[in-house]
């Protein structure tokens, strides 16, 4: 690399760095500064190390990633249980509901069986 490459390597790993982005910003102006005032073996050595925050930044998102698949979709099965569940108590409360109005309709015929039986007894 030249050496105006290198320097504009660093410059735009030190950009995207998130360990120097999330400095004070007059902190993060002199760490900048100083570290493109380097010599052109210690840029090539902050950007080795900058490269590899990279790959860890990376390696990070990618499993965020799959965590969040995995929680998304450990959402959904509990949203299905939900509805599952949610189906189950309104058919529970359906068949209270029916059983309710069978012992109505039975309470209801047996008055009227009692009184078709006072009818005949009278």
């Amino acid at each position: 690399m030249e050496s105006s490459e290198v320097k504009n390597r660093l410059s735009e790993l030190i950009a995207n760095s998130v360990a120097i982005q999330g400095l004070p910003v007059q902190e993060r102006e002199e760490r900048e500064k100083s570290m493109l005032a380097a010599d052109e073996e210690t840029m090539l050595r902050f950007i080795d190390v900058l490269e590899e925050e990279v790959k860890q930044v990376e390696k990070l998102n990618e499993t965020l990633q799959e965590d969040a698949e995995e929680i998304n979709k450990l959402i959904a099965e509990a949203n299905q249980l939900e509805k599952q569940a949610e189906r189950e108590i309104r058919k529970n409360a359906e068949a209270v509901e029916r059983e309710k109005d069978d012992l109505r309709a039975e309470e209801l015929l047996r008055k009227l069986d009692e009184i078709v039986i006072d009818s005949k007894s009278q």
